[in-house]
């Protein structure tokens, strides 16, 4: 228990000394921390925009290196991907506004401390505190209590800022891990798709050509939904007369046969549906028929 006015003015010097000193332990880490990420980050961010230029500027015959420089421009977008990362792990750690909320506190403390003693100086001046008359002694504990309230709330203002702090990064790390984690399911779902797409059964369509006897040439263009179908085997028989399309996926095509007349006349243009959602293989009956004013001509 502090009884006497000099023991209070001891116990008041070592609390406020003690929480200025337990900032500048603390603030130590942090700063560190800080200063790393911050030359870390500008470091990287100086190299990532060089390496573009660079692999404009450098040309080199060794076809080798050359893939090397080609590539630069992805490193570069790989170290701003890092330098971003470094930035994000500052923010949601704490480290550099931490640093700024210890320093300022620790500053504040000394200030409050550096003001109580001036104070308290030219009110004891002097005296010895065991002579000092009561009405004195009150209003010198009265001033130790008004600077102790005074270094409680710089305290409390640090804390309540730090509390603030960590709801808000918590709250847009749990965004952001929430848009991350849609986004990555989506991907994950339009590449199972693709995979289902590329391991379904391999199908095939089957066109028989009528009259085929009247043209000297028969070509054909296979579509789905408007775009031309590539990677598609196309075999021609000659015993039975009909075009095989091997490697189909499970999907609606349409195909558009054109064949040249043996007698020079115009083309013959013809348009089929093929449907292979449903089954493996289908047989469509394709039929060029020359018109009369054509074969009149």
């Amino acid at each position: 228990m502090v009884n006497s006015l000099s023991e209070q003015y001891a116990a008041f010097t070592e609390y406020c000394l003690g929480k200025a000193q337990w900032y500048k332990n603390k603030v130590r880490f942090k700063r560190k921390f800080s200063i790393f990420i911050r030359f870390a980050s500008i470091s990287i961010l100086t190299i990532a925009g060089i390496l573009p230029f660079l692999a404009n500027i450098i040309t080199i015959d060794n076809e080798t290196i050359n893939g090397y420089v080609d590539d630069l421009p992805i490193y570069g977008y790989v170290l701003l991907a890092i330098a971003g990362g470094f930035n994000l792990l500052d923010r949601h750690m704490g480290y550099s506004s931490g640093f700024l909320r210890y320093v300022s506190a620790q500053m504040e403390i000394n200030r409050l401390f550096s003001e109580f003693e001036y104070k308290w100086i030219c009110k004891v001046n002097g005296k010895v505190l065991d002579t000092i008359p009561p009405e004195d002694k009150s209003e010198l504990c009265q001033l130790i209590m008004l600077y102790k309230q005074q270094v409680d709330t710089v305290e409390k203002n640090e804390t309540d800022s730090w509390i603030s702090e960590f709801k808000t990064s918590q709250s847009e790390l749990s965004g952001l891990l929430k848009s991350k984690t849609e986004e990555y399911k989506r991907m994950a779902e339009e590449q199972k798709q693709e995979i289902e797409s590329k391991t379904r059964p391999i199908r095939k369509a089957i066109l028989i050509i009528d009259n085929y006897r009247s043209f000297s040439s028969i070509t054909g263009i296979l579509t789905h939904q408007g775009e031309e179908v590539e990677n598609v085997q196309v075999d021609w028989d000659n015993l039975r007369k009909k075009y095989i399309l091997s490697g189909l996926k499970g999907l609606s095509y349409e195909v558009l046969i054109t064949a040249q007349p043996s007698d020079g006349s115009p083309p013959v243009i013809a348009q089929e549906e093929i449907d292979l959602t449903e089954t493996k293989s289908v047989s469509v009956q394709v039929e060029l028929e020359i018109s009369e004013e054509e074969a009149e001509g």
